[in-house]
């Protein structure tokens, strides 16, 4: 084994943060580190800094999923799960539940917060998007939410309605074919040397947030655990202690209620593509292209505003310091672009932006003769 003494505080400490003094961090010959410390709050701060010495990157990635902010790092590829967790009002409801919370779990939040912060500072060249810190209770808890949310099955029924597909009532149940993990236990009257076990197999993946992280925590209030968590969760998920062990399963109950509304003829609709505007104040419409330019500034005292489909994720128009955004898309959609090129009946088609080489493919399995147009394509024409 060889041991890790946290020594990096010499300022002096607020009331309410966790001094490293206190806590001592050991690594046995398989790597697994052995937190100690005074409190549980000290090691929570400690699982906090060994889980980002081995993986910062994955509890980033969960902390911006559940915090609107994975696009900022991903782009298109987070923009989906953005949007998932804008739509489930994880901060609306994280903020009415906060309070419910008891006085020492919220102080394991912000010890562990604080252990993610400190680590985030003394290797800021490990940072992903510098807007998730200060990582703060209320953040990690909106990443729990989400993964409660997606645990329920209910990430699925929400794709379905955004896109569109119609989604069967009746089979919502469950599923008696699905296969879960497995777990077993033993009494030691069953057993040949009379110990009791506890045998799991959760089915979990070796990497990603929902891979399991071994670690031991042993405070002098009483705590002693050897046990396992996911990324970014401050207390063991499943493990043990002297007098008892817990885990769980893998398993598909019926956790997510979906409603089917019948709107009134006579009711009122709102399409949700239709940008309202009150012209009660002069409003000046101009394009992206203005946006630093000598006429832009000469505008005094002016809330800007940005219309665009990126305005459905919060993290773009943070990014550009927009007042106000406009969900309005002048891109359109496949089926939009299909019915397009099918009613103008043209035999040849140049593609640019967007996922051409797909579009090409699928005219092309139509008797369209399409292709995609390259930069190059275009100088050759302007010369032309």
């Amino acid at each position: 084994m060889y041991k890790v003494i946290l020594l990096f505080f010499t300022m002096s400490l607020s009331h309410g943060q966790i001094n490293p003094l206190d806590i001592e961090i050991v690594r046995d010959s398989y790597g697994v580190p052995h937190v100690y410390g005074k409190t549980d709050a000290d090691i929570a701060y400690g699982l906090a800094w060994v889980h980002s010495e081995d993986d910062f990157m994955t509890i980033q990635k969960a902390y911006l999923a559940g915090n609107q902010l994975l696009s900022s790092y991903l782009s298109n590829d987070g923009i989906i799960v953005d949007f998932l967790t804008q739509f489930i009002e994880s901060e609306k409801t994280v903020d009415e539940l906060f309070n419910t919370l008891s006085e020492d779990f919220i102080k394991i939040l912000e010890a562990y917060s604080q252990g993610i912060n400190r680590y985030a500072e003394l290797h800021s060249e490990k940072v992903l998007v510098k807007e998730l810190f200060p990582v703060t209770p209320r953040k990690m808890l909106n990443y729990s939410f989400l993964q409660l949310f997606i645990s329920n099955g209910a990430d699925q029924l929400v794709s379905k309605i955004i896109s569109n597909n119609t989604v069967d009532l009746s089979n919502l149940g469950i599923n008696e074919d699905i296969q879960g993990s497995n777990t077993f236990a033993f009494n030691n009257n069953k057993t040949k040397n009379g110990e009791t076990y506890l045998a799991i197999n959760t089915h979990q993946p070796l990497d990603g947030p929902n891979s399991w992280y071994e670690v031991h925590l042993n405070s002098e209030e009483g705590t002693n655990i050897l046990g396992a968590t996911f990324a970014g969760a401050p207390c063991i998920l499943t493990g043990v202690n002297e007098h008892l062990a817990w885990t769980h399963t893998v398993n598909y109950p019926d956790k997510a209620d979906l409603f089917k509304l019948t709107i009134e003829p006579a009711a009122p609709r709102s399409d949700v593509n239709t940008l309202t505007v009150c012209l009660c104040v002069p409003y000046v419409i101009a394009p992206p292209a203005v946006e630093d330019s000598s006429w832009m500034k000469k505008f005094r005292r002016v809330k800007r505003g940005f219309a665009s489909g990126w305005m459905a994720i919060r993290g773009p128009r943070r990014r550009k310091n927009i007042d106000r955004g406009f969900v309005l898309s002048d891109h359109a959609d496949w089926p939009g672009l299909i019915d397009v090129i099918t009613g103008t009946g043209a035999e040849v088609v140049k593609l640019t932006h967007g996922n051409g080489d797909a579009l090409s493919r699928f005219l092309g399995e139509r008797g369209v003769n399409a292709s995609v147009l390259n930069e190059s394509s275009f100088r050759e024409e302007e010369l032309d």
